[in-house]
């Protein structure tokens, strides 16, 4: 009797164990980093020429994006209808992330597919994009500056 409580308890110990490393994990997958801080190594190094900080109010109508749900936001876009730049950093912890990243994506494609057949620049930007989810972070660059803000983005971390 004693040999299967001592087992049951070994088991017991062993199941709290792999409970704690999971927590433990689980944990260290969302960013540490301060949005604000990231935001702005990503701004000062974009070029943001011609461009415009977006509020709360832009980003629902454009995106459908609930901003309320989010940790934090930062758009940077044209008024230009011809200018497909853009920046855009959001931290959400709420696992909203995944619904913000389809939207962003979304608009993405729709975009790509009204510049596809009379705006080759626009075309090459838009399909050169980045767009990631990590850590608690989505980050979109739509220009020519996409692959070094994504290094930026992700040394920041």
């Amino acid at each position: 009797m004693t040999k299967l409580i001592l087992r049951l308890s070994e088991v017991v110990g062993i199941v709290c164990l792999a409970a704690f490393i999971i927590f433990i994990c689980a944990q260290n997958e969302k960013s540490k980093t301060d949005p604000e801080y990231l935001s702005a190594q990503i701004i000062s190094a974009a070029d943001t020429e011609g461009l415009e900080e977006r509020n709360s109010l832009y980003v629902r109508k454009k995106y459908g994006i609930d901003t309320d749900r989010l940790e934090f936001f930062s758009v940077y876009s044209s008024d230009s209808v011809m200018d497909v730049r853009e920046y855009i950093l959001i931290k959400s912890d709420d696992g909203y992330g995944q619904e913000v990243y389809s939207a962003l994506e979304s608009e993405l494609n729709n975009k790509l597919a009204l510049f596809e057949d009379y705006a080759p620049e626009e075309s090459a930007l838009l399909s050169r994009r980045v767009l990631v989810n990590e850590k608690g972070f989505i980050f979109l660059a739509v220009g020519k500056d996409s692959a070094l803000l994504l290094d930026i983005f992700r040394s920041n971390l």
